[in-house]
């Protein structure tokens, strides 16, 4: 299907239920808490002010009624053009940018009075276009909904919406078909992820961007983009000036512009004419010349370098900075899954899978650390996470009851304090997650077997018959030194291992077991861990073997070195542990988010 444009009259969009405010007041809370930083909540209040006293409510309602749908199945939806601009927009789903994380004025979608019309342009799966085309056809009637093309005018009591197929969307979401991995968990931010998209990028023009300029964060890589997909923006333009200014310092967006002139002291309003001008190429139009001669008297008496105002001239047209993230993003989750397609048991954090490829099939797994640091919990959060997938789950559970593993999930998955709720002191708040929680894991298939004592052709036996009956996809050990052997000695463990390893083949599904390590690593100063430390037996059948570290200058960050690692490189990422919670997470996609207190 090639571009849909539709047109709704805005009296067939007042009979929609859809309270605007509510929504937006509900996820700017559900984001942000109670205590709202004020200049978040000034742009949401002006935001919100200008939709209300322009009645431009019903081209939000419809463009929520279309995004909400969208998300109810699970199909993703990208609003072109500059709808990115809208914190309203975004807090209503309507877009995945959010315009106060990458400083994208307001102004660009609203205009400098805020009285700009809303001109939404959303991008679909191909064949996700005829749904959500049908769908508004059910919800508004088939007869108060035309085509653009088959009616004479359009007047200001009607709203346009525009539908473009994308086959890159349809690409992303049979990755995560494939993957059973959201692109909302990907760190899009990552360094390393940001390196690979480089190297990735085969265009011609835009390879020959990124090398000269060099980017290191997903800011400068959106400027990199926005000279790219600009006309007189880079070629015999910025090209030449790359080597004088950095990446940071050049103005590739309609936004840079703006923002840059205000940071001069040009008046607002004058700063958005200007850009108007030259994000337009409207420099050079003979209808425009007095005010481009009138805006260069003012840059310069506001200390606007020469090389900047030159430039500007050259500009034929300029993309919007709302406009390119949404690409960049895209190409962002794409390359993360060129890379990680062949995961076949995602563990939950990324930055370990994007080194051991997942769980294989049929591998062997062990985490290994001194006491107390963690070992457990991380296995634990990772059988949870896979149960999560729809991915059975068996654990063999030689330490723990039945019932205080359960209360530790619970914790983890409820993100409650595991003493409160041990000592069942809880207030509402963690009553209702706590509910929850234990609402969903009972949909989950997690299969735990507390038996003490177990041996090793007892695991090998109640493995066997839940692969059977239950179809499991994974087995988590506790720990591997309490498995029952005729002789606890090397021979004795030899003997566990090579049964592991013979199950996990035999059954085709990984297995994770937890370790201790050697007594000798306790006595010893230096606290690094090496392959040494563990029994020769392990090291020998174990496909993975990953050390947990307490970081030293931060006692809440544990460094996990995947010391081998069959399947890859020998490699290290760091996790944010909150043990309050018996919680590993995404350190680089959380570990701003969370205050020391908190944990």
């Amino acid at each position: 299907m090639e571009l849909l444009r539709l047109v709704i009259r805005m009296e067939d969009l007042d009979k929609l239920n859809i309270n605007i405010k509510e929504i937006a007041s509900q996820k700017l809370k559900q984001l942000y808490g109670e205590k709202i930083n004020q200049s978040i909540m000034d742009r949401f209040n002006v935001e919100l002010n200008n939709i209300l006293k322009n009645k431009f409510e019903n081209y939000y309602k419809i463009a929520y009624m279309i995004a909400n749908k969208a998300n109810e199945d699970n199909e993703i939806i990208i609003s072109r053009g500059t709808a990115s601009a809208s914190f309203i927009n975004y807090l209503l789903g309507i877009n995945y940018i959010n315009p106060i994380e990458y400083n994208i004025p307001l102004e660009i979608w609203a205009g400098i009075n805020g009285d700009k019309t809303p001109d939404y342009e959303f991008a679909f799966g191909t064949e996700y276009i005829n749904t959500i085309y049908k769908y508004i056809k059910t919800k508004l009637e088939e007869n108060k909904i035309f085509y653009q093309d088959k009616i004479d005018s359009m007047d200001s009591n009607m709203a346009k919406i525009n539908f473009i197929p994308c086959k890159e969307l349809d690409e992303l979401i049979e990755f995560e078909e494939n993957t059973k991995i959201n692109h909302t968990s990907i760190n899009a931010k990552s360094e390393q992820l940001i390196k690979e998209y480089m190297e990735q990028e085969d265009d011609g023009k835009l390879k020959n961007i990124l090398l000269k300029t060099n980017p290191q964060s997903v800011e400068q890589l959106i400027k990199c983009y926005s000279l790219y997909r600009g006309t007189g923006v880079w070629d015999n333009n910025i090209e030449n000036l790359i080597e004088k200014y950095s990446i940071n310092e050049m103005l590739c967006s309609r936004e840079d512009i703006y923002l840059y002139l205000q940071r001069c002291g040009i008046d607002k309003k004058i700063a958005f004419d200007i850009m108007e001008l030259v994000g337009k190429g409207r420099t050079k139009h003979s209808k425009y010349i007095k005010d481009w001669e009138n805006s260069i008297k003012i840059m310069k008496e506001h200390n606007v370098p020469e090389d900047y105002i030159k430039s500007f001239s050259k500009i034929k047209y300029m993309f919007p900075k709302a406009h390119v993230a949404n690409y960049i993003l895209l190409n962002l989750w794409l390359t993360w899954y060129y890379i990680n397609e062949n995961i076949e048991i995602p563990t939950g954090f990324y930055g370990l899978d994007y080194i051991i490829k997942g769980l294989k099939e049929g591998s062997l797994n062990i985490i290994a650390s001194r006491p107390g640091m963690g070992k457990t919990t991380l296995a634990f959060n990772i059988a949870t996470f896979v149960a999560y997938q729809d991915i059975p789950v068996a654990i063999f559970n030689l330490e723990l009851s039945k019932e205080k593993l359960l209360r530790n999930i619970t914790a983890s998955t409820a993100l409650v304090d595991i003493n409160k709720l041990n000592t069942g002191k809880l207030n509402e708040d963690d009553l209702n997650k706590v509910k929850e929680s234990k609402k969903s894991l009972e949909k989950k298939e997690i299969y735990i077997d507390d038996t003490p004592k177990m041996s090793i052709a007892e695991i090998r036996e109640k493995s066997r018959k839940l692969k059977l009956e239950k179809n499991i996809g994974l087995i988590v050990i506790d720990y591997l030194q309490l498995i029952d052997t005729t002789s606890n000695d090397e021979q004795g463990r030899t003997e566990i291992m090579t049964n592991l390893k013979r199950l996990a083949k035999e059954l085709n599904i990984p297995i994770l077991v937890v370790s201790q390590l050697k007594s000798k690593v306790e006595q010893r100063e230096d606290k690094k861990l090496y392959l040494t430390d563990l029994s020769k037996c392990i090291v020998q059948y174990a496909d993975v073997i990953m050390f947990m570290n307490m970081d030293e200058e931060d006692d809440h960050i544990r460094k996990i070195t995947i010391a081998k690692n069959k399947y890859g490189r020998i490699d290290k990422i760091e996790l944010l542990f909150i043990s309050k919670w018996l919680k590993f997470v995404n350190l680089e996609k959380w570990g701003d988010k969370f205050d020391k207190y908190w944990i």
